[in-house]
């Protein structure tokens, strides 16, 4: 009996290996790089471009059910995304049934009417989500972008493996985990930035960066130090030590100056009601690096108008002339650095004036001096969203900016 159990031990060991194994590493580096295909999001619109998105539906529940279209017609393009959109699917039900019958029935229905899958099929997606929120309990959320997908991989353990477990052996595989407590806690955050980035606003990760080895080959404490993502800055950072005495912030508006460009109250929150949506995601561009992108619900629809604002600038505020790289931004007696810290707006790509889409206004909101993203044109859904920086190299070989 004794001999049972210990062998049953090390089997669920063998599940908890795998998990916090560099292969599973590397598998959350690919997963995210096939994030990063900027043909990616149009695939998945373009699949119902026919239909509006139904009233009372949030994005949380369509890109869901986007992607159940895509894994209905057989064109899967990641099985462990698939494993997240069940997970995000059975935690969008499980938040309606609080509400009432009606309001699960209707998202049920739209979603079979969005996603053209049968009542079984939603049924089924369901319940393999409701498996993976139990496998994740209350302290392992995140942990399914690690569990290698699969059955021919490097331990040969098949995804269903997990979900096979009985109470008792996944009282015990929690318990191991939590034996490495430091990794887990560090994979699980990671795990769970990621799939609560694909219903809200994009995040990149410190490991995306050029010239950096590949982050699996890194010592461990370095590589999950590089595994974190950039936390996005809601609004500037202001060191007074950075600053020559007597130290004041210099984006912050006087008492007698209008406060925002946005409304006419003296205090208000435009600043963060104003923050990146959903429609803009984070993707790679040959040449260029890490870019964004203008996404929408409807295949080649319009996603900002010309003078829409898109968002702010956001980073850590030095001393005039304290910068020289194409990371920084001139503002009213200081610069904004970028290069270290900021929102995804720290991304934009360059492009000259005739191409670029976007650009940097100065603006009053919520009592500070930011610097705004607003749109020169209409921006639609798979658009590159550039602007122009005024590099000087521009003007000599176009192509190497604007493609």
């Amino acid at each position: 009996m004794a001999r049972n159990l210990e062998r049953a031990r090390i089997d669920i060991q063998r599940l908890v290996d795998a998990v916090q194994s560099r292969d599973a590493i590397r598998q959350f580096c690919d997963l995210v790089n096939t994030r990063r295909e900027p043909s990616l999001e149009d695939s998945i619109r373009s699949s119902h471009s026919h239909f509006q998105r139904p009233p009372g539906v949030d994005l949380p529940t369509l890109s869901a059910a986007r992607y159940l279209i895509l894994l209905n017609r057989g064109q899967q393009t990641s099985k462990i995304m698939t494993r997240i959109h069940q997970y995000l699917l059975a935690k969008i039900c499980a938040d309606h049934k609080q509400g009432s019958l009606r309001l699960e029935s209707d998202m049920k229905k739209n979603i079979l009417r969005i996603s053209g899958l049968s009542s079984h099929q939603y049924d089924w997606q369901v319940s393999r989500g409701k498996k993976w929120i139990r496998l994740c309990g209350e302290d392992f959320d995140g942990v399914l972008c690690f569990i290698l997908a699969g059955r021919f991989n490097s331990f040969d353990i098949a995804p269903n493996r997990y979900l096979d477990l009985d109470d008792g052996q996944l009282q015990t595989f929690h318990q191991l985990l939590k034996k490495k407590s430091n990794y887990t806690t560090s994979i699980c955050s990671t795990g769970k930035a990621f799939q609560e980035s694909l219903r809200a606003e994009d995040i990149h990760f410190r490991w995306e960066t050029p010239k950096l080895l590949p982050i699996s080959d890194l010592e461990e404490s370095t590589m999950l130090s590089y595994l974190k993502p950039f936390k996005p800055l809601r609004e500037n950072r202001f060191d007074a030590n950075n600053f020559p005495e007597p130290a004041r912030n210099p984006t912050i508006l006087s008492d007698t100056e209008k406060q925002c460009d946005f409304c006419n109250d003296t205090t208000c929150y435009c600043l963060l009601q104003r923050l990146p949506k959903y429609n803009i995601r984070i993707k790679r561009y040959h040449g260029k690096g890490l870019g964004l992108q203008a996404v929408s619900n409807q295949f080649g629809a319009i996603v900002f108008e010309a003078g829409t604002l898109l968002g702010f600038l956001t980073g850590r505020l030095v001393p005039p002339k304290t910068c020289n790289h194409d990371m920084a931004a001139a503002m009213d007696d200081c610069q904004l650095d970028c290069s270290e810290m900021g929102n995804c707006f720290r991304l934009l790509n360059h492009a000259c004036p005739d191409h670029a889409v976007a650009g940097l206004k100065k603006r009053r909101v919520s009592g500070q001096k930011m610097l705004a993203v607003e749109a020169l044109q209409d921006i639609r859904s798979g658009t590159e969203i550039t602007i122009d920086y005024g590099l000087k190299s521009c003007h000599l070989d176009c192509h190497s900016c604007c493609g």
